[in-house]
């Protein structure tokens, strides 16, 4: 598992293929690329079939909101608890946002296929932090307030992935929308952290039916940041 988000670099052009050159501007990036070359290096000489795996900015139920695996965790989980969020810069970075769920079928599927390289994983579409604030607050119906922060020279401004090498290989293509997992990421969130007592729909999520949690959900938006 590397990572579509940070191996490429700042791109040169959008949706960001596998074959696009990996010039990373973190040390993040360097290292999860000198762990790919690691594998492809075992693979040669040991005749493996291997997989690695790019995924763009995984997101959903589980996910940890400290603060380290990502701003979707991490927004909702300072929401729920009513403490202040951090937006650095002007919130228009744009990131492919993918649902664990459907990161977790690609591998799976990848296992299955027998399929061997590098595939991207992701959305294949764009959403700006400010966008994802925005359906934050929709889901949540509460108002969302950041605090605004330089920004960070570290941040690429936008990173959007081709997955139709996925598609094509695999036979997998994402399928859950950003609104319906955001309104069932925040559901869990909730039922994590919120203190005080939840409607019966928020206690136990996973046991509740897609149908109850689509009368809690508001209509999906449409995007404004897909590649082009």
């Amino acid at each position: 598992m590397s990572s579509g988000g940070t191996v490429y670099g700042v791109p040169q052009h959008l949706p960001v293929p596998e074959a696009h050159p990996l010039e990373p501007i973190s040390s993040y990036g360097i290292v999860k690329v000198a762990i790919e070359q690691f594998i492809r290096m075992e693979a040669r000489l040991h005749e493996l079939q291997a997989v690695i795996l790019r995924p763009s900015k995984p997101y959903g139920p589980r996910q940890g909101h400290g603060g380290v695996q990502g701003v979707i965790g991490t927004f909702m989980g300072r929401l729920a608890r009513g403490e202040p969020m951090q937006l650095w810069g002007d919130g228009s970075i744009v990131r492919d946002f993918i649902h664990v769920r459907d990161l977790a079928r690609l591998c799976v599927a990848a296992a299955e296929t027998g399929a061997s390289g590098t595939f991207n994983a992701g959305a294949g579409e764009g959403r700006s932090i400010r966008e994802i604030l925005d359906l934050i607050g929709e889901v949540s119906t509460l108002e969302v307030t950041p605090e605004i922060r330089p920004g960070r020279n570290i941040d690429i401004p936008r990173v959007v992935l081709d997955i139709a090498a996925a598609r094509q290989a695999i036979g997998w293509q994402p399928e859950i929308a950003l609104c319906e997992g955001l309104a069932e990421t925040w559901a869990w969130t909730c039922a994590e952290l919120a203190p005080t007592p939840l409607p019966d729909w928020l206690r136990a999520p996973f046991q509740a039916t897609e149908a109850a949690l689509a009368r809690h959900r508001p209509p999906c938006p449409t995007s404004s940041g897909k590649a082009s």
